[in-house]
């Protein structure tokens, strides 16, 4: 017990201590890896939303190129006449793989020319400014007929007065001139004309200046059928020019302006409803709206972990396992050299067992053999039955000392060699067995035991070693004269109704039977069991390991099994010939 909490004290404690440190420094390290990382994912993730930022600053630019384009080739369209302006239109939605259609519309009949027709709901433009443009027009016109009247009244005031003075002046001349006025109304006279002429262009209206265009971009219908029109308004004619993008050619040529995506780097995607790919959970990704021009327009962006998430993990269990195995590999060998230690002291303490009781079982026959030796050998035995009885004494010691070591050698044998084979001849096992209880029924009466017998009379032929069966039934006969002696009866027998066609030979006796403790380990050498009803007893422990060693070579087995009522049943099943 000491040696034990020596054991866990000073080797394997201080091993498991250390690999639970050693663990725990890992896992801190870990953990600091992983905080290392998260910032680096916050860092890398900033970056990229800025970037997704700028590339949606570059779409919506490229977006704003292409629709001041559209508009710029919108308002080029010659309308010399109805006819060629129509072609142009058709020519525009053809030739331009940005317009889907165009069309030309007016108050109130709607679109009177191009590839769009049909009502979309609120226009996108104001009617009411060219109406607002109609009413100013005529307002112009009429204020500017009201001026030139006034003018050519005032030039006429102005050539009487003119004339009224002249005649005043030279009344000779006035009246020719006046008939020259009056017949040639139309003729300039020298500084009237000019004075006249500037009067009238100081009394005249400028000009109305040319009417402004407005341009403009909306998405018109119902939110699940958008469409993208770009729309010139002009007011010197109460009309627009409208064109509808094809959204879908847009999408791919705005598609091609994102950043490019590279194999384990940032993979970028634009999509229409705001909806992105479906990417794996531990991906960065990010989105940026492309706002109100582009409604529902999304980049988007997804970036894979990268190397140092893998790196963190398999730091944290490849570590942790490899600690933990170089642990485990440490106390499995301190347990391994504890129990070999175990196992030498076992063996040694099991070798002096086995010196100590050989040393005393040879002792006591030879003991016994010496001293009456002695007795018969000095004349002092007179008696003719003390002589026989010392005489039959010395036989029965020298039968157990040949035994015994025949038990040793047998147990050496199968020790030292295990494929060792005994020589198998075809036996009638009954016959042998009733001979060899016939041998041995003295000794068994002698010893205070009842034998009964119940052996099949039929001829059964067994596959067995006579020898190797003898020394199976003596040791099994011995086994029980000598711990079941209380009993008082010993019983034998022999049939063929075993498993496999086998031929079961059975010792019954009457004794104390075997613990429940000590019965796994009933066949194994040397062993015996440590109750009271054993320590009176001598022996080796070897008999029933050899018989059971012996059975087995013969191809045969040997059982044990408490006996109803009090008792052991020992079963040996032999191989009969032909099977």
């Amino acid at each position: 017990m000491k040696q034990g909490l020596t054991f866990w004290a000073l080797l394997l404690l201080p091993t498991l201590l250390l690999g639970i440190g050693t663990v725990w420094l890992v896992q801190r390290e870990a953990d600091r890896m992983e905080d290392n990382l998260a910032a680096f994912r916050t860092a890398r993730l900033a970056s990229l939303n800025q970037h997704a930022e700028t590339a949606a600053a570059n779409l919506l630019l490229a977006f704003e190129e292409v629709c001041e384009a559209l508009l710029d080739t919108l308002a080029e369209l010659s309308e010399s006449s109805p006819e060629q302006f129509e072609r142009a239109l058709e020519a525009l939605s053809a030739e331009n793989p940005f317009v889907r259609a165009s069309g030309l519309w007016r108050p109130p009949a709607g679109f009177v020319a191009g590839s769009l027709e049909g009502a979309v709901g609120e226009l996108p433009w104001d009617v009411s400014e060219l109406e607002i443009e109609q009413v100013e027009q005529r307002v112009l016109e009429q204020q500017l007929t009201r001026n030139q009247a006034f003018a050519r009244g005032q030039l006429q005031t102005r050539r009487e007065l003119d004339t009224l003075a002249r005649s005043r002046a030279d009344p000779a001349r006035a009246a020719p001139e006046a008939a020259v006025g009056a017949a040639a109304p139309g003729r300039r006279m020298p500084g009237v004309v000019a004075e006249s002429e500037s009067a009238s262009a100081e009394l005249s209206p400028a000009a109305p200046e040319p009417s402004r265009s407005v341009r403009g971009w909306a998405w018109v219908g119902d939110p699940a059928n958008r469409v993208l029109w770009g729309w010139i308004l002009s007011h010197s004619r109460p009309q627009v020019r409208v064109l509808e993008v094809d959204t879908d050619f847009l999408y791919r040529n705005l598609q091609r302006l994102l950043p490019e995506s590279r194999r384990q780097e940032v993979t970028w995607a634009l999509s229409r409803d705001g909806l992105a790919e479906s990417w794996p959970r531990e991906f960065l990704t990010g989105a940026t709206s492309l706002g109100s021009d582009l409604p529902g327009w999304t980049v988007h962006y997804a970036a894979p972990p990268g190397e140092p998430a893998l790196e963190v993990a398999a730091f944290r269990w490849l570590g942790s396992a490899l600690v933990l195995g170089i642990t485990l590999s440490i106390g499995m060998g301190a347990l391994l050299l504890r129990w070999q230690a175990v196992a030498a002291e076992h063996e040694a303490r099991t070798k002096t067992t086995f010196l100590t009781n050989v040393s005393h079982e040879l002792k006591t026959p030879l003991a016994a053999i010496q001293l009456y030796a002695e007795m018969l050998d000095a004349g002092k035995i007179q008696e003719e039955a003390k002589r026989r009885s010392y005489l039959q004494t010395i036989r029965h010691e020298t039968g157990r000392l040949a035994r015994l070591v025949a038990n040793l050698l047998d147990q050496s044998r199968l020790d030292r060699d295990p494929g060792f084979r005994l020589k198998r001849v075809p036996l009638d096992a009954p016959m042998h067995l009733q001979d060899f209880l016939q041998q041995r029924e003295a000794e068994i009466r002698a010893g205070g035991f009842a034998l009964e017998t119940r052996i099949a009379a039929a001829r059964q032929r067994v596959h067995a070693d006579p020898d190797a069966l003898d020394q199976i039934l003596s040791n099994l006969v011995d086994n029980a004269l000598k711990y079941a002696r209380d009993g008082g009866r010993l019983d034998v027998e022999g049939e063929a109704d075993g498993p496999d066609g086998r031929y079961l030979i059975r010792v019954l006796d009457r004794g104390p039977g075997i613990p429940p403790s000590f019965r796994s380990r009933l066949f194994t050498s040397f062993a015996r069991s440590q109750t009271r009803l054993e320590r009176p007893h001598g022996g080796l422990g070897l008999g029933l390991s050899i018989a059971r060693g012996l059975a087995r070579k013969m191809g045969g087995d040997l059982q044990y099994a408490p006996r109803a009522g009090g008792g052991a049943v020992f079963t040996l099943s032999l191989n009969r010939s032909g099977s």
